[in-house]
């Protein structure tokens, strides 16, 4: 899913978030002892950060920082793994400049429910609009929470500078939120009856096919994308216009190496795998 602060104007080209300022020492939330704030800056899925609700009743409004200080252009947050729809947290987002207090700074994306738990994407630019949101105008990101009936939680967050691709995918796509592989064992009586069927495992698995990429662009922006993802998943998302609830959380399968024409234009493949959900 995809939210914006209104200032955004997606086009249908893929988004990829993968440059990160968040780390275990930049976060700080109220937390259950057992999963704390720095979790999210893990890129598992599997660990946890956890809100301790016990003494917050449900609607009350809770803020999960992020310590932006110093940090290059920051024009997204991410986050992966977390429960917002089925525990009922709206969740936002707002930017403090000025060293402003705690639910004292500016407004960027309003809370609400998500209508499920797939990866959420939050586009903004700075208050400034003429200008990059930098250390020279920004100190934290804070997402809002407003309780629910269970405890909030979240996987992973990132937060940074996002890509758009300078071309769109080619044909004979299936996008990553919609293709789930499915590990099923059948079970069969001795006599052949059918006795039911049971999931093991399952991931999304895509392959996106890019081509007439400039010199430039694959230089500049392809590149230190595909040096970070040789060992860490980023958030992808393949249609932000038309389809902007369709996110993911993916990693590379392949090795992808841009191959170049006469002309000098690239093209590159990309196999991923990951969550949707």
């Amino acid at each position: 899913m995809i939210k914006t602060d209104g200032t955004i104007t997606l086009s249908d080209l893929p988004i990829i978030c993968w440059r990160d300022v968040v780390t275990v020492v930049n976060v700080s939330a109220e937390s259950d002892p057992d999963f704390p704030a720095s979790n999210v800056a893990n890129p598992s899925t599997a660990l946890k950060w956890k809100h301790d609700a016990t003494e917050s009743p449900e609607s009350a409004i809770e803020y999960f920082r992020i310590d932006v200080s110093g940090a290059q252009t920051i024009n997204y947050v991410a986050i992966a793994g977390h429960n917002f729809s089925t525990a009922g947290v709206a969740v936002g987002l707002e930017i403090a400049t000025d060293s402003s207090p705690i639910g004292g700074g500016g407004g960027v994306i309003t809370p609400f429910v998500p209508n499920d738990n797939s990866p959420i994407i939050f586009l903004f630019t700075s208050p400034d609009a003429e200008s990059p949101m930098s250390a020279s105008n920004i100190e934290d990101l804070r997402i809002i929470l407003v309780t629910g009936t269970s405890p909030a939680e979240m996987a992973v967050v990132y937060a940074g500078e996002y890509t758009v691709f300078e071309q769109g995918i080619q044909a004979d796509h299936t996008p990553l939120p919609l293709a789930e592989e499915r590990e099923i064992v059948s079970g069969r009586s001795e006599n052949g009856a059918f006795l039911g069927r049971i999931t093991i495992s399952s991931q999304a698995r895509s392959n996106a096919s890019f081509a007439n990429l400039s010199k430039a662009w694959v230089r500049a922006q392809l590149m230190p994308f595909l040096e970070f993802a040789a060992e860490n998943p980023f958030f992808y998302a393949w249609s932000p216009l038309t389809y902007p609830e369709e996110t993911g959380f993916a990693w590379l399968q392949n090795n992808p190496l841009p191959t170049f024409d006469i002309d000098g234009y690239a093209a590159v493949d990309f196999d991923m795998a990951g969550i949707v959900s």
